[in-house]
């Protein structure tokens, strides 16, 4: 299985949280089939894709959801041009 069902109501309210912590549940709950839409077309062609910083906000959930103590992230601004 490429992905799992948020069936639970536990988990359910454990991923509505996180999205919403992250900036990103407003987007997803307006989605037709809500935090279970796949988000790639790469292993669905009903995928949606995401724009870059939507992708961000997604990992960003994907950390609050799997409660570590310790979360160490990238330089946000590592790509940006010296000007």
């Amino acid at each position: 299985m490429l992905f799992e069902e948020v069936t639970a109501k536990k988990q359910e309210d454990q991923v509505t949280e996180a999205l919403r912590y992250s900036g990103i549940y407003e987007k997803i709950a307006e989605l037709e089939k809500g935090v279970n839409t796949c988000l790639s077309r790469e292993f669905d062609n009903e995928g949606i894709p995401l724009s870059g910083g939507e992708e961000q906000k997604i990992a960003i959930a994907r950390a609050f959801a799997d409660n570590k103590e310790i979360l160490i992230l990238d330089e946000p601004s590592s790509a940006l041009e010296p000007q």
